[in-house]
């Protein structure tokens, strides 16, 4: 874990998602670096921001807000100041992500044997 704290949300605003888009259409497959930039800058993706994204993109919306909704890290509206998800990856239910229905302070204990857990 790296310590930081959630992103303060701000206003969504078309301007600035334009700006931050702009930033990342040189790179090949920009749209995921563009996804997270976005959700660093408000704290979530925004519904408005689907439309600019696929114009800036030249794909379709529902494209783009199949990516959006494919990922489990993106937010579609502002989070508290903290979070955590719990691994449910093939590697970790390999070792007992599912354990994660008992107390899940029991797991921790197990340190790298456990299904990882990551707080903001």
């Amino acid at each position: 874990m790296d310590g930081k704290r959630m992103p303060e949300a701000s206003t969504w605003n078309a301007e600035r998602t334009r700006e931050i888009i702009a930033e990342y259409l040189g790179l090949e497959g920009p749209m995921l670096p563009i996804l997270h930039a976005l959700q660093e800058e408000y704290g979530f993706i925004s519904s408005d921001a689907i439309p600019v994204i696929a114009d800036a993109l030249n794909l379709t919306r529902a494209e783009v807000h199949g990516v959006v909704t494919f990922y489990h890290d993106f937010r579609h509206e502002p989070c508290g100041q903290s979070s955590s998800t719990a691994c449910r990856g093939e590697a970790c239910q390999s070792v007992g992500s599912e354990a994660w229905r008992q107390p899940y302070s029991a797991s921790l204990a197990l340190a790298g044997m456990a299904p990882q857990l990551m707080a903001k």
